[in-house]
């Protein structure tokens, strides 16, 4: 699909979850999950698998991968703790680091490589209560010194895009929050990407899907993944 084939000339693009190899791909490698490389403590598995993948998501034509989790997490209850590079903020930043590396490298013109992106910001990995999705309890000094450093130091490396949080820290959904999102991101941590909803994000959120959908708007969303209601959501525009 070409740009100058859209009555809008608005692009279509293609991202898909490549967190553990492109195995949406045919024939493609599985590789071990994130937490799998943390045991290893060397970076360079990381950025092997990101060049790799890459590579084998461009074999299917897709150039965005939502990779790599980079949320911090040491709640055993919760049953995603296997996608993460686990509880170590300088681990989990060096490894995402390599892994942004590998998967983009210096040019992302170069066809064998993929924009990342990383997720999910922020404190998804360690909801209260170990379910998905649910509100996480962090103070405001244990985000800054453990679960930010991560993705300022991807943001650092190059990384182009940014899922939020589909749950909620301290109460506060992480598609509206305002400051995390804008104030932070964006203008602390100087994120000049974009920033898109987890998958179905919005619907999440409350019975008022119209003013969920302003919300996010004005709290700093760019790009929403929208699935289960997509005429109520474009009817919006």
């Amino acid at each position: 699909f070409q740009i100058n084939q859209s009555r809008l000339k608005i692009p279509v693009l293609f991202g898909i979850d490549g967190v553990h190899g492109a195995n949406y791909t045919a024939s493609s490698t599985l590789f071990p999950h994130q937490i799998a490389y943390a045991a290893t403590w060397d970076p360079k598995y990381a950025e092997k698998t990101g060049e790799v993948t890459a590579y084998e998501m461009r074999a299917s034509s897709i150039p965005w991968n939502y990779a790599p989790v980079l949320d911090i997490s040491y709640q055993p209850l919760w049953g995603r703790i296997y996608e993460t590079y686990g509880e170590d903020t300088y681990l989990a930043s060096e490894m995402g680091k390599s892994f942004i590396r590998g998967s983009q490298g210096d040019d992302l013109k170069n066809t064998e490589k993929v924009a990342v992106c990383l997720k999910h910001f922020i404190g998804y990995g360690v909801p209260y209560s170990g379910k998905d999705r649910v509100t996480a309890i962090i103070s405001d000094l244990d985000l800054k010194e453990y679960f930010i450093p991560p993705f300022e130091e991807a943001i650092r490396a190059g990384a182009k895009t940014i899922m939020l949080n589909s749950g909620s820290v301290n109460g506060i959904p992480g598609h509206i929050k305002h400051h995390l999102i804008t104030d932070i991101l964006k203008g602390e941590l100087g994120f000049e990407g974009f920033v898109i909803s987890d998958w179905d994000g919005i619907a999440y959120l409350d019975e008022d899907y119209n003013e969920c959908v302003v919300q996010s708007l004005n709290a700093g969303m760019d790009m929403f993944m929208v699935t289960s209601r997509c005429k109520e959501f474009f009817d919006l525009f």
